[in-house]
């Protein structure tokens, strides 16, 4: 671009800059002008869509880089007389040609040019005034483009910001950066230390610093966006301290700075030499440190147009040039953790599409047009020989991770499939894992950090289906392009003919507009606000989600190093090596070991399968991050409190130990001369819900209290987990089976964690509680543990019960999931049904799942199959557990927050209650529980009697509790425990009537149901511990758990709680305490004054299944915490026995 053509002369800005000095002003022609440290530029006014902008295009930000400029840093671009004329797009770096579409590419040759810094500005007309100085400050987006830093140009119409700006009243920029050769060529050295595009990006955020405030923008709340490559440059000016305080938001789209991409195969002395002997610059007689100035001044000589008509003749890897790490730029590598613990940034948003490597995968059979033939046979040996050079990786990895996509030799793979898992795996490599890597380390550090997917295939789209939602698709809509798709004003020079008819001929829909409309309006209110995109869009998005993608898929390609030996012994277990962590809590020591896979991901023809074990690994296996929840519906809590879990993943059946560090690191017995206790914790949730990642189920602290070994895992929920048809195409209980499996990977590995196999206590909550009484009634868990500890569940709750499930829901589920042809019978279409059924979007599934009423939302466990072969009303299946001690117990209020949960589902049904109270009773026994109305209206009036006087909606809602916790927790646990007590089974049962001082829940509500978890597992001190809040909690969340505290009593308290659990895990004995302070078991102590007064409750089930007699428990001793009583008053108190 000549500069000198952009600059003239006009009478009436020359008298307005003489009389005022304002810094924005504006022409006769209204065309906007503005004062820049350089100079005047003079911009001008467009209409996009009834809106007025203002554009300033190509404003010179730094001297041209040419001659002896030529792989130099940038310089400021001097200043003009005169006012600048930036109406034009800029000309584009100089690039290799790209490869657009078949037969359509990018052809740069007759339009790049090496002078090309410059930048482009949009603002609304109405931001500045046109008589007064402009002190508008608003939000600010600078817009790094994509490229691979080897191609890329700021005049592509995808990278017009003009909508986003008229849309959304934000100041917008982009730029051009040299890139490939140019840009990136690398020596590490003085004379050519390389990264000058990255320092072409920091002097344009050093022009944006300087003089936005003149075209109406905020310097101090700046924004940096970027997409693919520009996304890895956000995050590495991030942690450059070249680049501090120049923005304070993140917005990385499709690429993050722990990306394999950039491994040092693109660099170094070796491709230094390649490149300069190709160009003619090097004399192989003489060494490289002989003639390196000449060398470089060579280079430096070249007409610009043969470097790269040359490069354009090369192997394709030739042809990428990649950031230089450990520089002056960036001086810690970014796969260092310690470069991302300080970052100056208060809020990033990282995102990704749904198919990140279907494009790189059709360049690279482009590019190598044999390889479509070789992927067809030898597609292991290819896929291996092909990462080693394309990502720095030594062969052993590589073979490793093509084990992890594609595995074992013997499981072969159709040609479609290979290129579908072959995409997949550049995917997570390139894309995907980095974009999730990045996001948990920033979210660790404390940094507001969301997390999108971007799902919607356009309309419109230039690839194939089988490339789905490909790479760089979501950018249209980010950046509010979308209208200019095909506008033939917007096209450049570089598209030539071919590609500009492509566009011609694509058009989007209306619902497609109004989908950009409400993308951008989320990334403008994260510009404006930093808040969450879920947040600030309205709700006809439907495109862009809060998913990462799974953890598990991460591990093979995780940049970051495994810890050290030295931190945490690499244990082996029958899947390969794992490397964990040493962590402090309390300032005691411990080893984790997170995210361990127990079996193969249950993902497409997988899902609704029983479980199968993950295949043996090579290397060693990173386990230093929790595990990804399974997939399930959102939670509700109280208020505005949930758990969202959007970012939930099929891909998800991990698990986590925790172990002292005194344990015996060793799968031999014989080479330990002690192993450890086991508690094997499952969470709760009923059955829909639940996640071993959340830090109240993190028992760490109950390891270093204690010395024993500790596991929780996460299996399947939900549909995922429990949708059944009863038969053998889809038995159901499928969360059964991975609780299972994950039972059988304790008993076969614990050893090698310091845990003896021999001992092992089973403990779960709530739905994990009934769980763990099925393990050990079930055939297929014999001798897997010793122990139970059962928390506010029990196997023969009603919540079992058959009201949702068997056929009828089935057909409602697969109906409203699209998957159902009402003109065809079940047994016609069955087999369609579950294929249907197993290859619906994840994503999609949820949110038609999330439409449905709360009833078939739910899904739960049934009996008489191949893993329950009983009835759970049944008496005799609990008479033979093969366990030799339980204990059991509940909180004192365990249905209130059911109550609660009902009336926010339902708002109306709290007037509807007081007024009907009786029938609304009566109703819901006989829909939940399946009982027939006789009985449940028996039931209603021998808990709210037979008067028909008026009660306040008080004492209704009290009542309505403590029936509900009748019929779901105490009279089954009462009629459990009077079950297995009686067959030998060594019972204790307690109840836990402590209300915390941090509780969650109002105070009508008592101990609610679940409070006694952070005690038990002895999570508490994680309470106000931010780095373990996880994504689910949300920002509100997280706000209101910041805020909660405990006392030190509460703290001790908790001590003597997990001492008494431990006890129980170490000697099954009925002492409750081994510590000290803890007085005996009280045997004469006589039951609580909270033992229920209805001697003559009607039954609730059928065949006598939950009892008539008092809870009271006939047994030989009794589980009691006579020092706590003492202390607090029946913080955790007994429900005692008689004989």
């Amino acid at each position: 671009m000549a500069r000198c053509t952009q600059c003239t002369w006009s009478l009436a800005v020359t008298l307005v800059v003489a009389v005022s000095f304002v810094p924005c002003v504006y022409s006769a022609e209204s065309e906007p002008v503005v004062s820049t440290s350089s100079g005047l530029v003079v911009g001008k006014r467009v209409n996009i869509n009834g809106k007025n902008v203002d554009s300033f295009l190509g404003i010179p930000y730094a001297a041209a880089p040419i001659g002896q400029l030529r792989f130099e840093r940038p310089q400021a671009a001097a200043p003009w007389n005169g006012t600048y004329r930036a109406t034009n797009m800029p000309a584009p770096c100089w690039q290799t040609t790209l490869r657009f579409v078949d037969g359509a590419p990018l052809d740069y040759h007759s339009s790049a040019s090496e002078d090309c810094l410059y930048l482009n500005v949009w603002r609304k007309s109405s931001t500045c005034s046109d008589s007064t100085g402009c002190d508008a400050r608003r939000p600010v987006i600078v817009f790094i483009h994509g490229g691979g830093f080897t191609w890329g140009d700021s005049a592509l119409f995808v990278y017009n910001m003009a909508n986003l700006a008229a849309l959304s009243d934000v100041v917008c920029v982009t730029f051009n950066y040299r890139v490939s050769i140019l840009g990136f060529l690398s020596l590490d050295r003085p004379e050519l230390p390389g990264n000058m595009g990255l320092w072409d990006q920091n002097l344009a955020l050093r022009w944006v610093r300087t003089n936005i405030a003149s075209f109406g923008g905020d310097p101090d709340d700046v924004t940096l966006m970027g997409q693919s490559a520009g996304g890895i440059c956000v995050g590495l000016h991030a942690a450059s301290p070249h680049s501090q305080g120049l923005f304070k938001k993140a917005f990385m789209t499709s690429g993050a700075p722990l990306s394999l991409i950039l491994g040092s195969s693109h660099s170094g002395e070796g491709k230094f030499l390649h490149i300069v002997g190709l160009l003619g610059c090097y004399d192989y007689k003489r060494t490289l440190d002989d003639q390196l100035s000449d060398a470089v001044a060579c280079l430096k000589k070249l007409n610009a147009s043969f470097i790269f008509r040359t490069l354009e003749g090369q192997d394709a890897m030739v042809q990428v040039f990649v950031p230089t790490l450990g520089n002056d730029f960036i001086s810690r590598s970014p796969f260092s953790e310690n470069t991302w613990k300080t970052l100056p940034i208060e809020k990033v948003v990282l995102g990704s599409v749904l198919n990140e490597g279907t494009l790189l995968l059709d360049n690279i059979q482009y590019a190598s047009p044999g390889l479509k033939t070789i992927l067809s046979t030898d597609y292991r040996l290819a896929i291996t020989l092909a990462m080693q050079p394309m990502f720095g990786i030594s062969v052993k990895q590589a073979r490793s991770i093509v084990r992890a996509y594609f595995g074992d030799h013997d499981i072969e793979h159709t040609q479609e499939r290979v290129r579908k898992l072959f995409s997949e795996l550049l995917g997570d490599a390139v894309f995907d894992c980095p974009v999730q890597l990045m996001s948990e380390l920033t979210s660790q550090q404390g940094i507001d950090t969301y997390r999108y997917l971007f799902a919607h295939r356009g309309s419109y789209s230039f690839w194939p289906k089988w490339m789905g939602v490909a790479h760089s698709d979501e950018t249209m809509y980010i950046l509010g392009s979308l209208p200019f798709l095909n506008n033939t004003a917007y096209r450049i020079k570089a598209m030539g003919e071919a590609a500009s008819d492509i566009m011609s001929s694509k058009n989007y829909t209306s619902e497609e507009e109004k989908m950009m409309e409400e993308v951008v309006s989320a990334v403008a209110s994260f510009a404006k606000t930093g808040v969450d995109l879920d947040g600030s869009a309205r709700q006809g998005v439907s495109f862009l989600s809060r998913a990462p993608v799974s953890r598990v898929r991460c591990r093979g390609t995780d940049p970051l190093p495994a810890t050290t030996a030295s931190d945490a012994p690499v244990v082996r277990i029958d899947s390969g090596l794992v490397a964990g962590q040493q962590i402090e809590v309390g300032g005691r020591h411990l080893y984790a070991y997170l995210g361990i896979p127990y079996a193969h991901p249950p993902v497409g023809d997988y899902r609704f399968r029983k479980p199968v074990r993950n295949a043996h690994w090579e290397g060693v296996y990173n386990a230093s991050r929790k595990p990804t929840p399974c997939r399930q519906l959102p939670i509700p809590l109280v208020g505005s409190l949930s758990l969202n879990y959007s970012g939930s993943s099929e891909d998800c059946l991990q698990m986590n130990v925790w172990t002292p560090l005194s344990a015996c690191l060793s799968s031999k017995a014989e080479n330990c001369e002690k192993q450890l206790p086991v508690v094997v914790f499952i969470h709760g949730g009923g059955f829909q819900w639940g996640d071993s990642a959340l830090f109240m189920h993190d028992p760490a602290n109950a390891v270093a209290l204690s010395g024993v070994v500790y596991v929780t895992f996460n299996y399947r929920v939900g549909l995922h987990g429990f949708l059944s048809l009863e038969l053998s195409e889809l038995p159901g209980n499928i969360g059964f089976w991975d609780q299972n499996l994950a039972l059988k990977w304790v008993r076969r590995n614990v050893a090698a964690f310091g845990g003896n196999p021999n001992e092992i206590t089973v403990c779960g909550q709530s739905a994990g509680a009934i769980s763990a009484a099925v393990q050990a009634a079930s055939p297929h868990s014999k001798g897997l543990f010793q122990r139970l500890i059962l928390q506010s569940g029990s196997p023969m709750s009603l919540v079992m019960g058959d009201y949702i499930k068997g056929k009828g829901k089935f057909i409602n589920v697969a109906g409203a999931l699209g998957c159902y042809d009402t003109n065809r019978t079940l047994e016609e279409q069955l087999s369609d049904i579950i294929g249907c059924l197993r290859h619906l979007e994840p994503a999609e599934l949820i949110k038609k799942l999330q439409s449905l009423d709360i009833v078939q939302q739910s899904f739960v466990p049934h009996d008489n199959d191949e893993f329950l072969p009983f009835s759970v009303a049944s008496r005799e299946p609990w008479s033979k557990l093969g366990v030799k001690e339980q204990i059991l117990g509940t909180t004192q209020n365990e249905a209130a927050i059911f109550f609660h949960l009902a009336v926010m589902q339902y708002p109306d049904l709290a007037d509807l209650f007081v007024m009907h109270y009786r029938t609304v009773c009566t109703m819901a026994i006989t829909q939940l529980f399946g009982l027939p109305i006789v009985q449940a209206r028996g039931i209603v009036s021998a808990y709210f009697g037979d008067s028909e006087d008026d009660i306040s909606y008080e004492e209704l809602r009290d009542i309505a509790s403590e029936m509900l916790g009748d019929v779901l927790f105490d009279c089954p646990a009462q009629l459990y425990a009077d079950t297995t007590s009686g067959s030998g089974v060594k019972t204790y049962r307690y109840v836990f009537a402590h209300k915390a001082s941090h509780s969650v829940f109002p105070n009508w509500m008592g101990v609610a149901h679940g409070e006694d978890v952070l005690y038990t597992l002895g999570s508490l001190p994680f309470l106000k511990d931010k780095s373990r809040y996880t994504d689910p909690f949300g920002d509100i969340g997280k706000r209101f758990l910041a805020t909660q505290d405990y006392t030190a009593e509460e703290e001790r308290f908790m001590e003597e709680v997990v001492s008494a659990w431990n006890s129980f895990a170490r000697t099954g004995d009925e002492s409750p305490n081994a510590r000290k302070t803890a007085s005996t078991i009280d045997k004469t102590a006589k039951p609580s004054a909270r033992t229920p007064k209805k001697k003559n409750t009607p039954s609730l089930a059928e065949d006598n299944m939950v009892s008539t007699a008092p809870a009271v428990i006939h047994s030989t001793s009794v589980l009691a915490f006579v020092s706590i009583t003492c202390l607090f008053g029946f913080l955790l108190d007994a429900r005692l026995l008689n004989s």
